[in-house]
């Protein structure tokens, strides 16, 4: 973490200047085209293109965390995030501009670092709020400039996470993978994984999950990232298992399944995930997009939670999920039946044309 004291001048005149300037936006399409190709040049390419582009997004994170509303940027750990966006900048500005296989190496690495600096950050920035809030810090919990400051906060994160990762990426020999994204990304497959990592949440906390039937286009394959369908994907079903075992019991003979639709057309590929849990009242399904709302029990947070652990009972997984379904045109609706049960519909474009939607 950069101390206080390295913040120079220099270095903060620079960040300012960097946060004038727009971010450039990426498509799907693009990140693929450039791992297709895959060539020294092209991986040179992307590398000149992150050098430039980092510091611009890393410099807006920097603004962002110092305009955070209601005196949340107080907060020690509000300040340790913002720390680490500052000492990020200061490596990318300080690392030279890679001009050949050796120099684009050695930048390779230094974006590996940064990447890895910020993977629980969602865990601290959590923790922050909530402890900022607790001790009657002048925010409030649901304010609108609060959601408005996260869900913009959050989506760049995501943006500037798929640029780092996916040039880390390049440099890794994955057959039918370009980057981070796979070729023939099954929905079903993914969805496999997601039931087992929820199940397994679940059997914790909870109790021998319901069985899952995944019926409809299961031979479905498009070009996708999939780690950000697993994340989808292992929020919807975590909430549907709880549902279901509060409503019905934890024996799990006569558990009603959640069903996992996958549909796809030309343009969008669907998934609906649909369970008997009960559903939610009209009252509390206009809280669901919150941040920090949450009916499961309050998480212990530490900087050693990972973004999946968050996603676990902290009021941050429906939002955030919704964020990375819009990320790349997408988009995540929540229809309940209050009684009955609940249908999320996740849609994802697949023609990869559309630009990052970083707010």
């Amino acid at each position: 973490m950069i101390a206080t004291s390295e913040l120079t001048p220099q270095l903060t005149e620079n960040i300012e200047r960097q946060a004038l300037l727009p971010s450039q936006t990426v498509t799907l399409r693009l990140l693929y085209e450039v791992a297709r190709a895959g060539d020294p040049d092209t991986i040179l390419k992307f590398a000149q293109f992150v050098h430039h582009e980092m510091p611009i997004r890393l410099a807006h994170k920097v603004k962002q965390l110092e305009e955070i509303p209601g005196g949340l940027q107080e907060s020690r750990s509000i300040q340790i995030v913002r720390n680490w966006y500052i000492q990020s900048f200061k490596d990318f500005v300080e690392t030279p501009y890679p001009k050949d296989a050796e120099s684009e190496r050695h930048f390779t690495d230094m974006v590996n670092r940064v990447k890895t600096r910020h993977k629980n950050q969602v865990a601290l920035m959590a923790r922050g709020i909530r402890e900022f809030l607790e001790a009657g810090g002048g925010a409030t919990a649901y304010s609108e400039a609060l959601q408005q400051f996260l869900d913009s906060f959050l989506s760049s994160r995501i943006g500037i996470r798929v640029l780092l990762g996916h040039h880390v990426a390049l440099h890794q020999q994955r057959e039918g993978w370009y980057g981070i994204i796979c070729a023939q990304t099954s929905p079903r497959e993914v969805a496999e994984t997601a039931v087992e990592n929820a199940a397994a949440l679940c059997r914790r906390t909870y109790g021998e999950p319901p069985p899952v039937r995944i019926i409809g286009r299961t031979n479905l394959r498009f070009k996708y990232i999939p780690s950000h369908l697993h994340l989808m994907l292992f929020e919807l079903l975590k909430n549907s298992f709880r549902a279901v075992l509060q409503t019905h019991g934890t024996s799990r003979e006569g558990l009603p399944p959640v069903d996992i639709v996958i549909a796809g057309g030309a343009e969008d590929v669907s998934i609906k995930i649909d369970d008997q849990g009960g559903g939610i009242c009209r009252r509390t399904i206009t809280k669901i997009m919150q941040y920090g709302f949450t009916t499961a029990e309050p998480m212990d947070l530490d900087e050693t939670r990972t973004e999946q652990d968050v996603l676990a009972g902290l009021g941050y997984g429906l939002p955030l999920c919704r964020l990375y379904a819009r990320y790349f045109g997408g988009d995540l609706q929540i229809i309940s039946l209050d009684g009955f049960g609940t249908d999320a519909f996740l849609h994802l474009s697949r023609l990869g044309n559309l630009h990052e939607a970083i707010l």
